[in-house]
């Protein structure tokens, strides 16, 4: 992948990589998580000819973050502003977010509709208060276990991670995963003060009043037993969002798109098609 990067107006850095060629599709990654973490799903749809834009959230990867506090705001605005200087102000792309990604997801196609074609939201949440409806945010016992891997400042073990992030009845790949996830995050460890901000921003994340102003061809999609992200988060999603495909990956958690690899280029093929069909 090519790596290249912008400067914001604050004068952070957001770095971010591309790879492939065809129509532009941009990806955002969840809470602490470099852009990297998207590598094997980056790679699935640059084979099936599409051109990945995957972006390392500020304070995350070789992305740099100058001020104490994240919004939600700024986190769309970067990834906006890096559709913008990839591809000009006038070309739309796909954007594909999981988790806290998916927050930052929903506000870049509320903030800047006129470059989103369609949206793919996993394993995320519209946000308090309208998740309280139906008991869809953060489990305690989760968020407990996400706050001591975050803060703790000893690597988490993989009894911890598999609790988080996977399906009980996931395959022994899991171990492979999470080791090439710790490799990563060797290589681009996190600051605390990111994991901080960007939890914070996540809590105050509310689009619940605004997703009907959503006009992209939007996919809603979790894992049957996301730990982390309670499935019913999706759904209420896609009540909210107009004509919103709602979809359910059987034995997933959190991550499925490390646990399902072709599931999200799959469905992703088909939310292509459906945009385009409204072109």
């Amino acid at each position: 992948m090519k790596r290249k990067s912008i400067i914001r107006q604050d004068g952070a850095k957001i770095s971010y990589q591309t790879i492939g060629e065809g129509f532009p599709t941009t990806l955002v990654q969840g809470l602490g998580m470099p852009g990297d973490a998207w590598k094997d799903t980056a790679v699935r749809l640059a084979d099936r000819g599409f051109k990945c834009i995957v972006v390392d959230n500020r304070g995350t990867g070789y992305s740099t973050h100058t001020k104490g506090i994240m919004t939600m705001k700024m986190l769309a605005d970067d990834v906006a502003a890096v559709m913008e200087e990839e591809l000009g102000r006038n070309t739309r792309s796909h954007v594909v977010g999981i988790s806290l990604g998916g927050m930052i997801s929903q506000h870049v196609a509320l903030r800047h509709p006129r470059k989103v074609s369609g949206l793919m939201l996993v394993s995320t949440t519209c946000g308090l208060p309208y998740n309280l409806i139906n008991g869809a945010f953060f489990r305690p016992t989760a968020l407990a276990l996400l706050a001591k891997i975050c803060f703790s400042g000893s690597r988490p073990t993989l009894e911890q991670m598999q609790r988080l992030l996977a399906h009980p009845e996931s395959t022994p790949r899991l171990t492979e995963i999470f080791l090439n996830w710790e490799a990563m995050i060797e290589e681009q460890p996190t600051p605390n003060k990111t994991y901080a901000s960007q939890l914070l921003a996540a809590t105050l994340h509310n689009t619940g009043p605004f997703l009907h102003m959503i006009p992209h061809r939007t996919y809603v999609v979790t894992g049957d037993e996301d730990f982390l992200m309670p499935p019913q988060n999706a759904l209420l999603l896609s009540q909210l969002i107009p004509d919103a495909r709602h979809e359910i990956i059987p034995k997933a958690g959190h991550i499925l798109p490390q646990e399902h690899p072709d599931a999200i280029p799959n469905l992703f093929e088909e939310l292509h098609q459906d945009t385009q069909k409204s072109v």
